[in-house]
């Protein structure tokens, strides 16, 4: 069994740091948000959250209710990676959504007469009373003297979800915390921590399919009951129409008209590319993604429906993610032009020197003036096999991530960054 190090995931904790802003957001109206957030009798975390629950909302109020226990703001505890982090070791485990205990996403067998609903079990087959009772036995499970390691880093907002499978999986190197391990430990660690890993990588690849995951039903989502609600989805990674959780609205002024506007692409250029593009190549060609053709109707209307066309890719994406709805429609010598003429919107580099001198998010544009051109946006290495940019081609395939390049037949790309 090969172990995956952090270095065998494709984005660095500097490119995650650039590239996801945190994911808590006091301006969304997502019911993730909209409660305050303390436990109102100081005993029993208070969600405000009505059914129906889902995962997602789960791990983000466990990820807020261990930042109040650690008396840190929230935004350090509730982003992108933690909340993939909770989703994939929730997945996982398998609690309420592949087993009749309900509430115990990750079943914890926390002895809480008082949280509990029937009997109690240290093995963990046990119910709690409602989602916020589950939330607070999640949460106090983790900043417990056993488990504080995973709270610990929770509370450090650039860890990454490798860095939370880690500190689960090597409790060794944490003083006191053995008593998970010494009852449930698998007797390999690493191929243990390697399973997270998949399981973190299947998140992200599936985000919308394990975060909607309907949570307090009989139902057993792992074995095909497929209940589940994307519209209650906070949006870190595409989601429903509840206009939540944005991550990073380039240019959106605090709590403005781009963080507003919400839908299943809104949010960062990186992000929303990512969304609307295949994740590989396809011979023949695929047909566009369904998260590309309805952006394509609602952000470039009246562009060719197959979206086969690297700057109708392009302007949907800018226009999408809220970063400039101005970006032009077609035409990479026609988007050239505008990104020169707009020096207060874009910062242009016109001669790069590998692909070292790029960073998620920018726009490359070569050519179109008096020949073909291209265009496509850097999204920085993605898992599992490094392609690192969103684009199309005129004629030949709709939107996919591929390699990158500074330069090919039609001459030296132009990088356009986004102010």
């Amino acid at each position: 069994m090969v172990l995956l190090t952090q270095s065998s995931f494709a984005l660095t904790k500097e490119d995650r740091i650039r590239l996801y802003t945190p994911f808590y957001d006091e301006c969304s109206t997502s019911t993730s948000y909209v409660n305050s957030g303390v436990p109102s009798d100081g005993t029993v975390w208070q969600s405000g959250i009505q059914p129906p629950y889902i995962l997602e909302q789960f791990a983000i109020e466990t990820l807020k209710a261990v930042a109040h226990k650690r008396n840190v703001p929230a935004s350090n505890t509730v982003t992108k990676d933690h909340v993939v982090a909770l989703l994939a070791f929730m997945w996982g485990e398998g609690g309420d959504i592949n087993n009749r205990w309900l509430f115990n996403a990750l079943n914890t067998g926390l002895n809480a007469p008082e949280l509990i609903d029937g009997p109690g079990a240290g093995n963990g087959t046990q119910s709690f009373k409602s989602f916020d009772a589950g939330v607070e036995a999640t949460a106090r499970t983790m900043v417990g003297n056993n488990q504080d390691r995973l709270a610990t880093t929770l509370i450090d907002p650039n860890s990454t979800a490798e860095q939370f499978m880690h500190a689960l999986t090597y409790y060794s190197e944490y003083a006191g915390n053995k008593l998970w391990a010494e009852a449930s430990a698998p007797p390999n660690q690493d191929s243990y921590y390697n399973g997270r890993i998949r399981l973190v990588q299947h998140v992200i690849k599936n985000y919308n399919d394990v975060a909607a995951v309907v949570i307090g039903t009989p139902a057993q989502e792992r074995n095909g009951d497929n209940i589940r609600r994307t519209d209650l989805l906070s949006g870190v990674n595409g989601g429903g129409q509840t206009g939540g959780g944005q991550v990073g609205s380039p240019g959106a002024d605090e709590c403005g008209q781009a963080a507003a506007t919400g839908g299943a692409v809104m949010g960062n250029i990186v992000q929303t590319a990512l969304n609307l593009a295949w994740p590989e190549k396809h011979n023949p060609p695929k047909e566009p993604k369904p998260e590309y053709s309805a952006a394509l109707a609602k952000y470039n209307p009246g562009m060719r429906a197959d979206g086969a066309d690297c700057g109708i890719f392009v302007a949907t994406v800018v226009r999408a993610s809220g970063a400039d709805p101005q970006y032009p429609a077609s035409g990479t010598s026609v988007q050239m032009n505008y990104v020169k003429s707009h020096p207060e919107k874009y910062d242009i580099f016109d001669n790069p020197q590998s692909t070292a001198d790029l960073q998620p998010g920018d726009i490359m544009i070569v050519g179109g003036n008096n020949g073909p051109g291209h265009t496509y946006i850097y999204v920085g290495p993605q898992p599992p096999n490094g392609y690192d940019q969103a684009s199309a081609s005129l004629n030949s395939r709709t939107a996919n991530l591929g390699k990158s390049t500074i330069s090919d037949s039609r001459g030296t790309y132009t990088r356009v960054r986004i102010k």
